[in-house]
């Protein structure tokens, strides 16, 4: 249900043209705050579509065009559901005149509320209302009921109808009041001047004693009886007249007492719409919003880092030659060897992924250019004057391609140690790509553990990754960092060497300790999953980014092998044995709703929190529509399943993904709110497969041989290639 609510507030959004701020809450009646620009909706569960909109469309008009006016001072007199009438219609009018659309939707929705007697008019007499009762219904129901209007009151309709302004509205509603205050009042003093029934020969007619006081005058202060039977000897128009007259202030009074301002038909309207809450369920969604990220504080700088790493290893070199220099001279021989053979390697499928990049950028370069004619003529063409009318010079125009940037979020989790190495080298060719294209690039890795490793509590605590916690804010832990493992910025002899060092330390994740011969920096070591709070920062980073390398197109990708952690949101708690309340947390759950104030999106939470990342990408991709969001997962064959299911965007595509998944262990398809979504077969990333037969090898054995290198490759091109043809 809160989904729901959710998309009638882009409704609510829409019409207003504004990134109006709309909560769904359980409250009795909307509310609108002019300041803040919120407009708070109760949660009409019980309401039909299409009167669901109709109450939409009404509340976003007064949010529109009811000003917040202490009008209580001009007209002090003025009951305020005579206020309500005159100016629910204007506001009704102005909408409808402002989407031709809504005149269908008002008309169908009042419909729908007729048929189900919202008014409780029943089988009454609608002549017998109040005037300001007829007013409600004539400019609300007026299509399906018949309502009378004398020609005294005629006019007060049409300048109902005809108001344009809030206080056209507020006059006419004054003009109203003290019409039917002064004909209730007319016909007050007429009942009073009507002469006293004759008990005495009332009771001699109908056969009864006389009493006492029979013959007695009435005081002044004495009432008339509207029930007395009693024949008065006036002209027969002016009984029937009398007689008319008391009978409509019995009514009135009844019906809608208009002589103290309460209007019937509009109090049955309030009570009926809150009604139409779900008074059951008075939980209201609760709104989250995303902090103010402080980068300098999140982000550890590329410089930073190498010089810890570097740091580390020269103390672990020192340590080690004093201790053994046999081993301390060939620390890290091995590792450096593979590095340098897979740097090799990688240079034809980087060689042709440029190759490929220049090829589709110059085939899109050329479907957009235009040609046209410059008004000089071409003398090479002259000669053909007599048969060619074309003899003018052109000039064909190539539009220039936007300037593309590299965002990479990688995955620094527990898990992803056994094939870290194998995601690197991954990465590894799409940054040599980028460098030699010269597209700049930020690669960032999330974690918990560089922080903690590396700062005092005390300077955890004081440096704070948001400017300020607030509550209802989603929560960035102290300890969480963003690791900038790699950027464009460096020169290519120091970027490569770079590598090298992040190299060393995957290689030390994917083997034991006594394999490699060395440790890595406690600093770099890996931690938890806060997936969530990274894409929460790219809500900084990305403009930093666009701004710095003066950019237009952003292709970020993040790279995983599971889902995020809980998310927590800030929270002010009262714990039972504290008399003070605190700032702490509670977990994200189904009613929580994520909300963007900039342009006034929400996104509703799932019930899983494995899959509350889609809402955090939903978030990125509406706030910067520049950013082509990209996923890949690693993912064992096991899982995939489950995981394809859980965030399939189009179920009737599951059968045919799987047996891609399956034949080829990568494939590709719109899930968890990515522009894209890639997934990756765990064991083919560790499948480096090479083409290598002996010399006296069959032919059957090199086909076996071929055909295994090419199923290797085929899953890199594939995925590369994708990325080069978005970039391109």
């Amino acid at each position: 249900m809160y989904a729901f609510n959710e998309v009638k507030g882009h409704l609510a959004r829409l019409l207003a043209t504004e990134n109006l701020i709309v909560e769904n809450r359980a409250v009795e009646t909307a509310s609108f705050n002019v300041e803040t620009r919120t407009l708070v909706l109760p949660l009409w569960e019980k309401a039909e579509d299409i009167v669901y909109d109709l109450l939409v469309s009404h509340e976003v008009g007064h949010a529109l065009y009811t000003p917040q006016e202490e009008w209580k001072v001009t007209y002090p007199h003025l009951p305020q559901s005579y206020v309500n009438i005159t100016e629910d219609a204007r506001v009704e009018k102005l909408m409808k005149r402002r989407y031709g659309g809504l005149t269908k939707t008002f008309f169908n929705g009042y419909k729908s509320l007729h048929e189900q007697d919202f008014f409780e008019l029943a089988e009454d007499d609608l002549s017998t209302y109040s005037f300001i009762d007829r007013i409600n219904l004539y400019f609300k129901v007026g299509n399906f009921v018949s309502l009378p209007f004398n020609k005294e009151e005629k006019p007060f309709v049409e300048k109902v109808r005809d108001a344009e302004t809030f206080d056209e509205a507020l006059k006419i509603a004054d003009e109203i009041f003290k019409y039917v205050k002064e004909e209730n009042e007319r016909k007050q003093e007429m009942l009073k001047d009507l002469p006293t029934p004759d008990r005495s020969e009332e009771s001699f007619e109908g056969g009864s004693t006389p009493t006492e006081s029979s013959d007695e005058e009435p005081t002044s202060d004495e009432e008339p009886n509207p029930n007395s039977t009693a024949e008065v000897e006036v002209t027969k128009e002016v009984q029937n007249d009398e007689k008319k007259e008391s009978s409509e202030v019995t009514k009135s009074e009844r019906t809608g007492g208009a002589v103290g301002g309460e209007v019937r038909t509009d109090d049955i309207f309030t009570k009926n719409v809150s009604d139409l809450n779900n008074k059951q369920d008075t939980r209201s969604p609760i709104y989250m919003e995303l902090p103010k990220i402080n980068l300098d504080n999140v982000v550890i700088s590329n410089s930073e880092i190498y010089k810890t790493i570097t740091d580390y290893w020269t103390e672990e070199q020192r340590r080690i030659d004093e201790s053994n220099p046999r081993i301390g001279n060939i620390l890290f021989a091995d590792v450096d060897t593979d590095f340098a053979k897979f740097k090799k390697s990688a240079q034809k499928e980087v060689n042709y992924l440029v190759k490929e990049f220049e090829c589709k950028k110059s085939a899109d370069a050329y479907a957009r250019a235009t040609t046209s004619r410059t008004g000089v003529l071409d003398t090479a063409l002259l000669h053909t004057y007599r048969f060619n009318e074309d003899v003018f010079k052109k000039v064909t125009v190539v539009p220039d391609g936007k300037n593309h940037g590299l965002i990479f979020v990688l995955d620094w989790s527990g898990s992803m140690a056994t094939q870290m190495l194998e995601t690197l080298k991954q990465m590894y060719n799409l940054l040599w790509f980028c460098k030699k294209c010269q597209i700049p690039f930020e690669v960032y890795a999330f974690t918990n553990e560089y922080k903690m490793r590396t700062r005092s509590m005390e300077e955890v605590k004081n440096k704070l990754n948001v400017d300020e916690i607030k509550a209802n804010e989603f929560n960035i832990p102290e300890e969480f960092s963003m690791l900038n493992l790699f950027t464009s910025k460096v020169r290519t002899a120091e970027l490569n060497e770079q590598m090298k060092l992040i190299y060393r330390i995957a290689s030390g994740f994917s083997h034991s300790f006594y394999d490699v011969h060395y440790s890595y920096p406690y600093a770099l070591g890996l931690s938890g999953t806060p997936l969530n709070e990274a894409l929460t920062c790219l809500d900084a980073i990305i403009p930093q980014f666009k701004q710095q390398s003066k950019i237009q197109k952003v292709h970020c990708i993040v790279l995983t092998d599971g889902e995020a952690q809980c998310s927590k949101m800030n929270s002010v708690v009262k714990r039972p044995w504290d008399d003070d309340t605190h700032m702490g947390t509670r977990g994200v759950g189904e009613r929580v709703i994520l909300r963007n104030r900039k342009n006034g999106h929400s996104y509703a939470f799932p019930n899983w929190w494995g899959s509350h990342t889609k809402c955090f990408n939903r978030y990125i991709n509406d706030q910067f529509p520049e950013v082509n969001l990209i996923g890949i997962r690693v993912c064992p064959t096991r899982d995939f399943s489950s995981f394809l299911r859980d965030g399939l965007e189009n179920n009737d595509q599951y059968e045919k993904i799987l047996n891609d998944w399956r034949k080829d262990r990568a494939v590709s398809f719109d899930a968890y709110g990515y522009n894209r979504q890639f997934a990756i077969a765990s064991s083919a990333l560790n499948n480096d497969t090479e083409f290598e037969v002996k010399e006296d090898a069959t032919k059957a054995q090199i086909k076996r041989a071929f055909g295994k290198s090419l199923k290797t490759k085929k899953m890199n091109k594939k995925i590369l290639s994708e990325f080069i043809s978005m970039v391109a």
